[in-house]
């Protein structure tokens, strides 16, 4: 906003100041001009023009020609995200103003557009993104730098087009090929793509991605690109307007039961502590219902009257909620034998990483002879497929476990919902509605 304001309203005559607000900001400077108070027209923010006062017509000019200044200083630090300090901003006006040059001396003025990454940057940095989301969006981010170097083509978020995105969408199912192996199974960048590796190097070799990862990877495209349509200051351009991101598929959630939960619960274990030790973890777990993310972070005070209370990390924006989930006796025990360890450890349980955690829950399901075939969807495919149950555990499965159990039990999303952290109507627990067979039993007997 630009505007015009007498400096001294007490005297007789005032200086006549110039006054910007922009984002938040405000920039004032005198224009060299005064009038009478009384002259002042303070609804057109000019100089009365009279028989008596025909110099106001040519101070009137000056506030013009300041007006017009200003409105250009403003279209041009639009271009940047962070407002101008007030020597910046005077120093472009006056560049405008008093030579009326500025647009013929874009090197010494011009202030740098942010480009396609840096206005990504700013997307993260104003989202209330968890932890675990803003990790998802920096592979993104990785990935699509290595696209770029892949086209040859920086990305523009003013020109990205349709073609564009489907280009990218050929590249994250092909990334993998780019690579081959050694004779001893090393794998080894092919010689046409190694430039793009050696600019952004890569901690682990691309796999092949599946149509879930790939669509993942679409959506959280497309969420910063209609964020800088909506913020309106960075683009107006729609690449994902003629481009449809296909759906995500996931098959029937398989998962133990409680017998077998129970059967490695009570597996002997003890020539073995490491293994004894991840697998009371997986039980807890079991018992618990929280993503692997959440029980990380569990300490003994997230525990109150045999109450585990939490707040999920994987959240949107804007979500946070604290779920309170009873421990039963197994559970109790589980927390009771961890107490009495002797170690230094901050957390509820001496955890190892992540990866090692389903490394050991597969040896545990596998020494327990818990091997049964489960029906998966392949990832890369999205063909049904056959696994022994031992050969794809995770620590995930123990939270499928937990859901699918109890809603077997009450089969009552809403009620299970508000143990697990799932919404209701949630998409994804709509799938345990088809897990059980006895069910299916139960409602065919009504027919008898």
């Amino acid at each position: 906003m630009v505007t015009f304001i007498l400096t001294n309203l007490n005297r007789e005559r005032s200086s006549i100041a110039l006054l910007v607000s922009f984002r938040g900001k405000r920039y004032k400077r005198t224009t060299g001009e005064s009038t009478k108070v009384a002259l002042w027209n303070n609804n057109k923010k000019r100089v009365k023009v009279t028989a008596a006062n025909l110099l106001g017509s040519d101070i009137n000019e000056v506030i013009d020609r300041w007006e017009a200044s200003a409105l250009k200083a403003i279209a041009h630090f639009k271009t940047s995200y962070d407002p101008p300090t007030s020597e910046e901003f005077f120093k472009v006006l006056d560049s405008i103003y008093f030579t009326n040059t500025f647009d013929s001396k874009p090197e010494e003025f011009k202030i740098k557009p942010l480009d396609f990454f840096e206005i990504f940057e700013k997307y993260l940095d104003v989202q209330k993104f968890s932890e675990v989301r803003k990790k998802g969006f920096g592979v993104l981010i990785r990935t699509l730098k290595r696209y770029e170097l892949y086209k040859r083509k920086k990305l523009n978020i003013n020109t990205i087009n349709s073609d564009d995105i489907r280009g990218f969408e050929s590249f994250l199912k092909n990334e993998h090929t780019f690579f081959t192996n050694k004779e001893d199974g090393t794998p080894i960048c092919k010689p046409e793509y190694v430039h793009i590796y050696q600019s952004t190097p890569t901690k682990t070799t691309p796999r092949a991605r599946g149509r879930n990862t790939i669509a993942t990877e679409l959506n959280r495209f497309k969420a910063f690109i209609l964020w800088s349509i909506k913020i309106g200051e960075y683009t107006n351009n729609n690449p994902f307007a003629k481009f449809k991101i296909q759906q995500e598929i996931y098959g029937t959630p398989y998962y133990i039961t409680i017998e077998e939960r129970n059967q490695i619960y009570n597996f002997d274990l003890s020539n073995n502590k490491n293994l004894e030790i991840q697998r009371d973890i997986f039980v807890f777990q079991c018992l618990l219902g929280c993503r692997v993310s959440d029980l990380y972070k569990l300490t003994a005070d997230n525990i109150i009257n045999n109450i585990v209370e939490y707040i999920q990390s994987k959240t949107k924006e804007g979500d946070s909620r604290t779920i309170r989930v009873p421990l039963n006796k197994n559970g109790i025990d589980i927390v009771a034998k961890y107490a009495k360890t002797p170690d230094k450890r901050s957390t509820l349980f001496p955890f190892i990483s992540s990866q090692k955690y389903n490394v050991a829950i597969k040896n545990i399901f596998t020494i327990v002879g818990i091997t049964r075939n489960v029906t998966i969807l392949s990832p890369i495919t999205g063909e049904s497929i056959q696994k022994a149950i031992n050969e794809v555990a995770s620590s995930h499965l123990a939270r499928r476990t937990f859901i699918g159990n109890l809603y077997k039990k009450v089969k009552d999303p809403n009620l299970v919902g508000a143990l697990s952290g799932h919404k209701d109507g949630s998409k994804s627990f709509a799938r345990y509605r088809e897990i059980d067979d006895d069910i299916k039993r139960d409602l065919i007997d009504l027919l008898e």
